[in-house]
């Protein structure tokens, strides 16, 4: 089950000043992140409180599934995604199929303030954020290991002992056994009751976006990507254009 907290939580400490949180990510696509978009700005049009809605993917954030989000230290972006660039490739080669698609929305997740589409786990997205941890996290900010959301210290013992050690190894408790693919659709300050009631009269159709880019994204409220601001191009996997990224 996803945690709501996980999402925001990663964000409320204070990395050092030469640091850099990125969201590396897998985009939506044409014409998925048009639907997915169409969704986002629905939902926000029937809460109670529109303007407090923090997820714009009209005009502000990117829709995506996060593969690996923490703090880098600011001076390796260059070399971190030079060898992201090299292990995304090796990843896909190895475990996708070209063309391959990730599912989206076959279930819907709201819990507490947030709204969520679940992305359906494959060997292909787990080999992808595996592969980014193991090629970047060499580059983690200090800070990024030493932070415990509090969230994490509500989980039964065995879960929340193996988080902790995901924190302190990776900056992150959401990667390897931990990783679980979603598009967070909704960050709103809203009651859990109506949030629910919102997300669950809000159609949506399953889709699937084909995973064609990676992208390294400047991280906004709630894990949100920022629109661009992307520290780099992203790493393209299908097409004439594939394997070619370049630091921005």
């Amino acid at each position: 089950m996803l945690n709501p907290f996980s999402i925001a939580t990663a964000l409320i400490y204070l990395p050092s000043i030469a640091a850099k949180q990125l969201n590396i990510h897998a985009k939506i696509l044409s014409p998925s992140n048009t639907t997915i978009s169409s969704t986002n700005r629905q939902i926000t049009s029937s809460l109670s409180s529109p303007s407090d809605q923090k997820i714009n993917f009209q005009t502000t954030h990117d829709a995506h599934a996060t593969l690996y989000l923490t703090t880098f230290l600011d001076e390796s972006i260059g070399e971190l995604v030079g060898a992201a660039n090299t292990a995304i490739q090796g990843a896909y080669a190895e475990f996708c199929h070209e063309g391959e698609g990730m599912s989206v929305g076959e279930t819907k997740n709201a819990q507490g303030s947030y709204g969520m589409l679940e992305v359906v786990n494959t060997p292909c997205l787990q080999a992808l954020s595996d592969a980014v941890v193991n090629a970047t996290s060499p580059f983690l900010d200090p800070s990024a290991k030493t932070y415990i959301p509090s969230w994490v210290y509500s989980l039964p013992d065995d879960e929340r002992d193996q988080k902790i050690a995901l924190i302190h190894q990776y900056g992150s408790p959401n990667v390897f056994e931990g990783f679980e693919p979603h598009v967070t659709l909704v960050g709103d300050s809203v009651s859990s009751e109506e949030m629910n009631a919102v997300f669950d009269a809000t159609p949506f159709d399953p889709l699937t976006s084909t995973i064609g880019e990676v992208g390294f994204g400047s991280v906004g409220e709630f894990g949100t990507v920022l629109k661009g601001q992307d520290v780099a191009s992203p790493v393209i996997l299908v097409g004439e254009k594939a394997g070619q990224t370049e630091v921005n």
